[in-house]
């Protein structure tokens, strides 16, 4: 059993490898990898920041407050997860002390129990996850999109659900062609809103993507059942991004 060496006293320390290698007796057959190293304090906000400006960045969640271990442990989704998958599939390695007191380190060939179960488990049902590691990416360039619909006043309710099926129906041709993003409906109007996200594509990339989307679209407003817009918006670095990122 191979433990790790304490990292953080206070929990909140970040650190960017470039060449990070996994905890093992044999390392045989294991590739270095960008990878950032945080402690169980450290919050979305800070470790984005910290590696912008480092050129860098991790998946993160959609609230610069979200505590990262709780949040990738959980699962995690925010608005990298399209490209790079929730928190969960980003976790390299992780160290924690168990119930039974003892001081672990996790990975795929250590502890391998462990970590699968801290993976979307909970890393608290577990034992007391005190740093984890992190892939890390080169910071990207990003497209950003803004979307809203609306029903129109004489739209039924039947209508608009047929809609918002028609919508749910062709996003995914979309994602498959790596755009993502988030959307809200509206609690007590016929409204949806939105934003799209494409990581390091040109213009040419992103308008085949969503030309299924705006084909549905105009398609739906050429009835008179709903208005629309669809259309760029100046966020293109994910530190424009993070500005937006709401806290608590």
């Amino acid at each position: 059993m191979t433990m790790k060496k304490y990292r953080f006293r206070k929990f909140i320390g970040i650190i960017l490898d470039d060449s990070f290698v996994i905890t093992a007796d044999n390392t045989t057959g294991i590739v270095a990898q960008k990878a950032v190293t945080i402690g169980a304090g450290v919050q979305d906000g800070e470790l984005l920041d910290t590696l912008l400006a480092q050129k860098a960045f991790a998946v993160g969640g959609a609230n610069v407050d979200v505590g990262v271990v709780g949040w990738a442990t959980g699962g995690g989704h925010g608005v990298m997860t399209g490209a790079h998958g929730q928190g969960a599939d980003n976790i390299i390695e992780a160290s924690l002390v168990t119930p039974a007191g003892e001081i672990l380190t996790a990975n795929e060939k250590q502890n391998t129990d462990i970590f699968w179960a801290i993976r979307g488990g909970g890393g608290g049902t577990f034992g007391v996850i005190f740093n984890m590691t992190l892939k890390a990416y080169p910071e990207p360039s990003l497209t950003t999109l803004a979307l809203n619909i609306s029903g129109k006043n004489a739209t039924s309710t039947e209508v608009w659900w047929n809609v918002i099926a028609g919508h749910l129906g062709v996003v995914p041709q979309a994602q498959d062609k790596g755009v993502h993003g988030y959307f809200t409906l509206g609690m007590n109007t016929k409204s949806l809103s939105g934003s799209l996200f494409a990581w390091n594509a040109d213009n040419a990339t992103v308008e085949a993507a969503i030309l299924p989307l705006k084909q549905f679209l105009s398609k739906t407003a050429s009835n008179g059942t709903i208005d629309y817009t669809l259309a760029p918006i100046p966020i293109s670095t994910v530190s424009d991004l993070l500005k937006l990122l709401p806290s608590v």
